[in-house]
């Protein structure tokens, strides 16, 4: 995923369990360019809207695979944006091959995302990373092949600085992200900071297709493109994480934010609750920017409890870890083989 962070993102998984990877090439050679126009009607048939003429070529390098070795597991990462024909090759008998689709999209997403779902009957299992999805995956797949691994992070990386925090005084508040996040919220929450007139700031790292519904905001700075490093740095210097949704399975900013000891000011979401708890963060209603601005002044004020919160996010973050999480998905690979 171009916008992920170089230690962010799902596929951080493969660096911890042994295997081997089928990764659709940067930029098509001259025949897979050929095959890719003639399979211009299968990609367009697909009924998955981010399903793209390299996600085909990288299925027919799966299916190469396919056709030499049998009991192989074939776990598709993102399952919404890339799994679609791989499964026709499973009428082929004595291959024992089996389909892992990994799904990360909220259920009122899944019609718009994948349209056409008869492909589902050839997935031997389905992941959810959050349990909001268990129900509607289980009507997809049947309840037995579906399981709940939560979204790992790199706490090796991700982690708290030496930096002294919550001290009195300026105030940063971090954002971060694109996908779900409710921008409008969070200018009108920036509003009525600013009249406060207190040394609050927000840091917004988003997409540049973003500024124009931040701009016009005294107290937020808006950066795009930043690096590894920086991210890190903001992560652990910054004094909570704010951050109002739209919707939410996992999210890669709440955990790399708890990795870092940064607490959490976020929207209540069954999503995010399988992630965070209330001694690490502070949940507030949808779309609710009198109640962000509540929150933020009082964790302004009490930096105790941002201390309190901070060790709690780092304890907590290790359960996420993705040595944790691979063992869990080396256990549905075991299940699903036998």
């Amino acid at each position: 995923m171009k916008h992920h962070a170089g230690h962010s993102g799902y596929d951080q998984l493969i660096d911890y369990i042994d295997v081997d990877r089928v990764i659709a090439p940067a930029k098509a050679t001259p025949m897979q360019k050929v095959m890719a126009y003639f399979a211009r009607p299968a990609v367009k048939n697909s009924g998955l809207k981010w399903y793209h003429r390299i996600n085909l070529v990288a299925e027919v390098q799966a299916g190469r695979i396919w056709l030499k070795d049998s009991n192989q597991i074939f776990h598709y990462l993102y399952g919404e944006n890339s799994y679609r024909y791989l499964g026709m090759l499973k009428g082929l008998k004595r291959k024992n091959n089996k389909i892992i689709c990994t799904y990360h999209i909220p259920p009122y997403r899944f019609p718009e995302i994948v349209k056409n779902t008869g492909h589902f009957s050839q997935i031997d299992a389905a992941i959810a990373v959050s349990t909001m999805q268990l129900d509607y995956l289980s009507e997809l797949v049947g309840s037995e092949r579906v399981f709940y691994v939560p979204h790992g992070i790199d706490v090796d990386y991700f982690r708290p600085s030496d930096v002294v925090k919550y001290e009195a005084g300026h105030f940063k508040c971090l954002f971060v992200g694109t996908h779900l996040r409710d921008f409008e919220t969070l200018a009108e929450t920036a509003s009525l900071l600013e009249r406060l007139g207190e040394q609050i700031e927000i840091i917004a790292v988003t997409s540049p297709t973003n500024r124009a519904l931040l701009d016009g905001h005294e107290n937020i700075t808006m950066l795009s493109n930043i690096s590894d490093e920086e991210l890190l740095r903001l992560y652990q210097e910054s004094d909570i994480l704010l951050l109002p949704l739209l919707g939410a399975t996992a999210n890669n900013s709440i955990l790399e934010a708890v990795a870092c000891g940064l607490p959490i000011l976020v929207t209540d979401l069954p999503g995010v609750k399988d992630y965070v708890t209330s001694d690490i963060a502070v949940f507030v209603g949808m779309s609710d920017a009198n109640a962000l601005a509540e929150e933020v002044i009082r964790l302004y004020k009490d930096r105790e409890q941002l201390k309190r919160m901070s060790v709690a996010c780092r304890e907590h973050a290790l359960k996420f870890g993705w040595r944790e999480v691979a063992k869990k998905t080396i256990e549905i690979y075991n299940q699903v083989l036998s």
